[in-house]
């Protein structure tokens, strides 16, 4: 997991940026730590982007409870495609002719 604070947080216009391993909630009260070891303020941050692991929430809600969760788009494409792929399958069921229909409904009509 890696973070990048802009300017305004830090002081004399700096910027900060730093990555930690792990994927649990400890990883981000270590972000919220060293943030605040060169100078900035955890509560001052007002947005977090990061995937969607439990654990990441939990530790954003915990060390940055002001911030908005953001989560990148490629996870949450990723859990459309699969919402999409469920429904299909499920309807396939009843519907036998929609067989062979997942590239169809997956692939972007404007390419």
């Amino acid at each position: 997991m890696g973070i990048v604070v802009p300017s305004p947080m830090l002081p004399q216009g700096r910027w900060w940026q730093t990555a930690a391993p792990g994927r649990d909630k400890s990883c981000v009260e270590r972000f919220a730590e060293d943030l605040t070891v060169h100078g900035g303020q955890p509560q001052a941050v007002k947005h977090v982007s990061m995937d969607r692991s439990r654990s990441f929430q939990a530790g954003a809600a915990e060390h940055f409870p002001q911030a908005t969760a953001c989560f990148d788009c490629f996870h949450v494409v990723a859990l459309g495609s699969k919402a999409l792929d469920e429904v299909r399958r499920a309807e396939v069921k009843s519907q036998p002719e929609l067989k062979g229909t997942r590239w169809s409904l997956l692939k972007n009509p404007s390419a």
